[in-house]
């Protein structure tokens, strides 16, 4: 730190400063800083965009500026015309260590619990697994039933604890006995990561006991009585062949010795909880059995006692403004999993919204409107965030650096009539925060620094997004390309989310998928340019490691660590794709190709777009196919959790990474689709003919799935013509493996008026009443079949539904 030789200076010139700064970004208060103090003071860009509230009174310069940059992570450095506030690379180093110290201690010890429990049970007990089972139900039906908080998450955690007494998760905790704890806590957000036990080269090896374990995990689950109820949808482990009877396996032609064993580990998001997934296969690939089971189950804790209100204490009274924003940006802060998503087949278009919908039914006032529009003059955070964090703690003197998190997390406490002892409660144990006080200053700061910064929402990319929402009528595609090159490396939807939602929730729908599977595919078309999507769409194809920045280890991350991995095609499998695609598109066939485990004579693959030949790059290195980025819940080819060969698992028929001289393709097609609206509400949805057709039938269903928990029942009073652009791209790596991904273009007239539904144009009306009779066909059998499940399981769910479009 750079101050000593300012600070008889500084005394001299401004003996003490007072200065009282709302919440705002750290490179707009730092200006102020320096006006009042007379020094020359800037921020380097890395913290230029942090929020920070400042608070101080007759204190002296240098205290004020070696107090911010503890609080910030800083050190001042000496620049041409004054001092710059820089992040503090000794901090850095040691933010992260303490991070990864702390994720794996948390893991470790969920670990060596395991592990006890497992060595008190050596043998697998059917009976104690069926009664823990039955225990879980008890405690999460009582929960749901009485809307018991507590009830529900002791059931969650006694799943968590059935699960692992399955063959399945003791399987997995054996395989977590020789892996270290602190491997396993380096798995990044969104990453993806394979323990084999003959490992390739993007895989790990699983231990030197992998094979007996193995051998155990098939004789337990043999031994495993099947579930009573077929609806049974929390019994973790599957055998997909006949393991107890080889003349059975023998007459369905399955080979059941095992060749190899998978653990597939998965980190979701930010979150230290790891999914985990064992596997295994014989040496046709097939898949002999799986468990799964999470590692760390990270569940809300039900307020403490210390948390309620002395009976003397009167509730902490916030502005009007402060309430009003946390009821509209609350409920859509919190992430992407605070929004109710149903997706159907056709188109798999969005079609119903949860909390976001309810909480914009009431339009925001127009001065709460105006404030939103501009998060980089109006700090977002300082509508109500920044005055809890300050009703909060005491003290004269407060620098608090404040997580964009708090915009959903301090949301409840705002509208919750909290005092300010429950309000000082909150600071710690929900919100993620910690506090320093000493020498009459208090410091606040995020619990986990460097989580908090590599999360932090650039407020003028968003503004420059809200802008062009505006200007456009819809969040266009190159818009949101763009902005996702932009958005927070930790992101998860919320802040910036929040603010598009509050202002056009139809907009929110396009806006979601920055931090959706197609995270990759946006920024590589944000780095294509003009001339290249053009060329594409000519019927022009590229090498991956041409188009733009990144391109290659772009595909990688999307190859290896996403939700939806690359399409593998087996022997024997044309026929069947071809049977399903309609498309008329070409195919491919007797394609050689030996993968690094399982091996086979021929595979054949089916394009979604024409490739024609290319004269590809000789030799050269493969791409960087480590994990790395978001998504990543299946296996194999994506194709779900259970079931699939494990011949098409990524990192085996990619063993060597991913190419740059990869192919890729692209065609686009355009569909009508309309812009649901709600008078004098800020109420709008982006609706295709598929998805109002499906809605309307589900809403028709005597029993319909979650009718109860859909929503709000929207009628829209009209609708905004308008028409999405799908742009289909295909990845061929090799002949037989291809990875396909899509991104929509939504394009609504600023300027166009909203019409009745029989005005919308006949071309749409068409394709509704079509899909309309074949979703109606399919809402009633799935009703039928619903309502056999409940009354085997003895139990009848809650009804409700999603607004009804018109006839």
């Amino acid at each position: 730190m750079v101050l000593n030789f300012l600070a008889l200076a500084m005394a001299a010139v401004h003996p003490s400063v007072t200065i009282d700064l709302q919440a705002q970004t750290l490179d707009r208060a730092v200006q102020q800083l320096s006006t009042a103090t007379g020094l020359g003071l800037s921020v380097s860009r890395q913290l230029a965009n942090e929020v920070v509230v400042v608070k101080v009174k007759d204190v002296s310069p240098d205290e004020l500026l070696a107090k911010l940059a503890k609080a910030t992570g800083g050190q001042w450095t000496s620049v041409s015309g004054g001092q710059r506030l820089d992040l503090d690379p000794e901090v850095e180093r040691k933010e992260k260590a303490d991070a990864l110290a702390e994720r794996t201690a948390f893991l470790k010890g969920k670990i060596d619990s395991l592990v006890d429990e497992f060595k008190k049970n050596p043998k697998f007990d059917n009976e104690k697994f069926n009664r823990d089972m039955e225990a879980m139900r008890q405690e999460l039906g009582q929960g749901r039933d009485n809307q018991n908080q507590g009830r529900m998450m002791a059931g969650m955690r006694q799943m968590e604890a059935a699960m692992s007494g399955t063959p399945g998760g003791r399987a997995i905790v054996q395989c977590l006995m020789g892996l270290r704890a602190e491997d396993l806590a380096k798995i990044g957000p969104g990453q993806r990561v394979v323990f084999t036990s003959s490992p390739t080269q993007m895989q790990k090896p699983l231990g030197a006991t992998a094979n007996g374990v193995m051998r155990n995990f098939l004789q337990e689950q043999a031994s495993m009585a099947p579930p009573q109820d077929r609806s049974d949808r929390f019994r973790g482990d599957r055998a997909q062949a006949p393991v107890p009877q080889a003349q059975n396996q023998q007459a369905n032609n399955v080979d059941v010795n095992p060749a190899k064993s998978f653990l597939i580990v998965t980190r979701f998001g930010q979150s230290d909880s790891l999914n985990l997934q064992y596997i295994v296969a014989n040496s046709q690939g097939a898949i002999l059995g799986n468990g799964n089971m999470m590692l760390g189950m990270q569940l809300p804790d039900v307020p403490a006692d210390a948390a309620k209100a002395d009976a003397k204490e009167k509730p902490y009274e916030f502005s009007a403004l402060a309430r009003s924003a946390a009821k509209v940006l609350g409920a859509g802060g919190r992430g992407m999993g605070q929004a109710i998503y149903f997706t159907q087949s056709l188109g798999a278009d969005v079609v119903l919204t949860g909390a976001p919908d309810r909480e914009a039914a009431v339009k925001p006032a127009e001065d709460l409107m105006k404030l939103l529009r501009d998060p980089a003059t109006n700090e977002p955070l300082s509508l109500y965030s920044a005055a809890a964090v300050e009703a909060s703690v005491s003290g004269q003197n407060l620098i608090a650096l404040l997580p964009d998190v708090l915009l959903a997390e301090t949301a409840p406490a705002v509208n919750g009539n909290k005092t300010v002892s429950q309000l000082q409660h909150s600071l710690t144990a929900d919100w993620g925060l910690v506090t320093d006080p000493a020498d009459g200053w208090t410091l606040v700061t995020p619990k986990r620094f460097l989580e908090a910064r590599l999360s932090r929402v650039d407020r003028g990319a968003l503004k420059l997004l809200i802008d062009m929402v505006a200007k456009k009528g819809s969040a266009r595609l190159d818009d949101i390309a763009v902005y996702t090159t932009k958005s927070p490396a930790l992101g998860s939807g919320g802040l910036d989310l929040a603010l598009i939602r509050a202002l056009d929730p139809a907009s929110g729908q396009s806006v979601a998928q920055v931090y959706g599977t197609n995270r990759d595919m946006l920024i590589m078309w944000a780095n294509m340019g003009p001339t290249t999507r053009s060329n594409l769409a000519n019927g022009k194809t590229y090498q991956v490691n041409s188009i733009g920045t990144n391109g290659t280890s772009l595909l990688a991350d999307m190859v290896y660590n996403s939700i939806d991995g690359p399409q593998v095609q087996l022997p024997n499998q044309g026929q069947t794709n071809r049977a399903q695609n309609n498309r008329g598109v070409p195919y491919l066939s007797n394609l050689p190709v030996i993968g690094a485990t399982f091996q086979a004579e021929a595979f054949v693959v089916t394009q979604d777009v024409p490739i024609p030949q290319v004269t590809r790059a000789p030799g050269g290195p493969g791409g960087p196919g480590g994990p790395g980025g978001p998504g990543g819940r299946g296996f194999g080819g994506g194709r779900g959790m259970f079931g699939g060969n494990m011949m098409t698992e990524r990192t085996e028929v990619l063993p060597n990474g991913v190419s740059g001289s990869s192919i890729l393709a692209m065609r686009a097609n355009s569909q009508a689709i309309a812009k649901g609206v709600v008078d004098n509400t800020n109420q709008s949805r982006i609706l295709t003919a598929q998805g109002m057709a499906s809605e309307r039938a589900f809403s028709e269903m005597p029993n319909g799935p979650r009718r109860g928990n859909r929503g709000d029942n929207i009628v829209w009073s009209g609708y905004v013509p308008g028409q999405r652009t799908t742009y289909q791209f295909l990845f061929s790596m090799t002949p037989n493996i291809t990875l396909s991904r899509s991104l929509e273009d939504t394009n609504i007239d600023p300027g166009a008026k909203a019409v009745a539904f029989d005005r919308l144009p006949q071309a749409f009306m068409d394709q509704y009443n079509e899909a309309y009779k074949m979703m109606k066909d399919r809402s009633q059998q799935m009703a039928e079949r619903m309502q056999t499940d409940e009354q085997a399981r003895g139990r009848r769910r809650g009804q409700g539904g999603g607004g009804k479009p018109p006839a």
